[in-house]
């Protein structure tokens, strides 16, 4: 990967006065309604008058010994992210929550952080009230509505928009480095950095994605596998052009060999569609593709510049180039801890400078590195250990199958038995259990005999997953205890 130059200092600074991008250069089009843009100079003005406004409002008190919490409860819009800044600036958290959250998940974070508001939208904003009236710490609550450029005080009902406008410290220094700006709860190459316009797009709205992608100079995709499998299902995605999208990398989830070339096919600009990995606990992603080449379709790209990686073994030693293993990542963007009460199973996550990412894979001699699966998904049958994946691949190139998960149904004696959820194709009732039979038999011809589905296979309508794609593992192993005593399944 080409080497690059970490930036010093704060994120307001980097952004917005050690670069070279122009004043009236878009930062942030709303692709629902183009007319919604904030440039550079509007975004800087944004940032200071936001955080004079948090500040009068006492919702970031100066200075504070324990920094105030502000939680984001929003979907994308051009306001979200000088609001992000603007709470950093003024000396504030942001603590982040889906906007589709539950009220429950929502009373979780509140219980946790304490926040002194809550920062929604026109479309969460009654799950911010319901959260409020539930909650047993108090909060205010502030409206962001990037249709009227209104930042209110919903207690106040006034502006947070101030007048003012609050220059933030530019003091830089190692305590000052390891300071928390950000919670986050987990489920150009050289010189300055060089300017983008941001079109942001709501997830559910496809048709307006593959409209953004045909009208406008899109260069850089960067989505997760639901929305890409949704996009190359699209009735107009044969006759969609992308002209200028020279690079699509896709996360969160694995993303198959297929659809990464299906949408490869359509980037006439020479670029590719390639998976990378990270983990909130490191902030974005520490892998990416090598820019103009195309790496292996089942990695996740290089290392970028500044990170670490070893691959260990179950007792922490390091393996060698090839093998397979626990991931172990440090880097200038790795967390300093989980917030609050740090449990044992916690603190063991932290090896001296190390993160024990609990993802499973290996690193070849080329620097790539692929992910197999999960350390915590892993079956235990008979004191060897089964990967979920390795069998999810067999099953899902069966002819009957559109999709699969597996899990280890747990016995009394400790042991797990691989268990199969698929979803069939269309077919008659009464053709199903034959297809799972068949499914099974297939499978064992393929695996080795400790990884043959000896707990069955079941038929369900969808393979429960959250947002961003990934396999609900653990919601699938209830299921499996559940059913595996009174519904009819196929097994060995």
């Amino acid at each position: 990967m080409p080497s690059l130059s970490m930036p010093s200092g704060n994120l307001p600074t980097i952004l917005f006065a050690e670069n070279d991008v122009a004043e009236d250069q878009p930062i942030w089009v709303d692709a629902e309604a183009q007319g919604r843009t904030i440039d550079k100079a509007t975004a800087r003005s944004l940032v200071r008058r936001l955080a004079a406004g948090y500040r009068s409002a006492g919702l970031v008190r100066s200075k504070s010994q324990t920094p105030d919490v502000v939680v984001l409860l929003s979907e994308n819009q051009p306001l979200h992210f000088p609001n992000i800044l603007a709470i950093i600036a003024a000396g504030g958290i942001v603590a982040t929550c889906p906007w589709q959250a539950s009220v429950e998940e929502l009373l979780y974070r509140v219980s946790i952080l304490q926040p002194t508001a809550i920062l929604c939208s026109r479309k969460s904003l009654e799950m911010a009230q319901l959260a409020q009236r539930k909650a047993k710490h108090p909060f205010k609550i502030v409206v962001q509505d990037s249709v009227a450029m209104e930042v209110l005080n919903l207690s106040s009902n006034q502006t947070l928009i101030s007048d003012d406008a609050l220059e933030w410290d530019r003091e830089w220094n190692k305590d000052i480095a390891n300071r928390t700006s950000v919670i986050v709860f987990s489920s150009g190459t050289t010189g300055y950095p060089k300017g983008l316009t941001n079109y942001l797009v709501p997830g559910s709205n496809i048709d307006l994605l593959v409209s953004t992608l045909e009208r406008q100079e899109i260069n850089f995709l960067l989505t997760v596998p639901p929305i890409l499998q949704r996009l190359v299902t699209h009735d107009r995605w044969e006759e969609l052009d992308m002209p200028s999208l020279q690079h699509a990398v896709v996360g969160a989830a694995r993303c198959t060999p297929e659809l990464q070339q299906a949408v490869t096919k359509k980037m006439s600009g020479g670029g590719f569609c390639q998976q990378v990995w990270g983990m909130t606990e490191l902030t974005f992603v520490a892998t990416m593709p090598v820019p103009g080449f195309l790496g292996p379709w089942e990695s996740v790209g290089k290392l970028l510049d500044g990170n670490k990686i070893k691959v260990c073994a179950e007792d922490g030693t390091e393996v060698q180039t090839g093998m397979e293993g626990e991931i172990y990542i440090s880097g200038p963007t790795k967390t300093n801890g989980y917030y609050g009460q740090m449990d044992e199973q916690r603190r063991a996550s932290f090896v001296d400078e190390w993160l024990r990412s609990g993802d499973l894979g290996y690193v070849d001699v080329n620097g790539y590195l692929f992910i197999t699966g999960r350390n915590k998904d892993l079956i235990k049958y008979n004191g060897a250990q089964v990967s979920p994946r390795e069998i999810e691949d067999v099953i899902k190139t069966h002819r009957e199958v559109l999709d699969a998960a597996v899990v280890g149904l747990e016995l009394d004696d400790g042991n797990e038995l691989p268990t199969a959820f698929v979803v069939l194709r269309e077919c008659p009732v009464q053709d199903r259990f034959r297809h799972l039979e068949d499914i099974v038999s297939y499978t064992a011809k393929h695996v080795s005999p400790y990884k043959r589905l000896r707990g069955g296979a079941y038929a369900v309508e969808d393979i429960p997953k959250n947002t961003m794609g990934k396999v609900l593992y653990k919601d699938l192993r209830v299921l499996a205890r559940e059913m595996s005593g009174r519904v009819l399944r196929a097994k060995i």
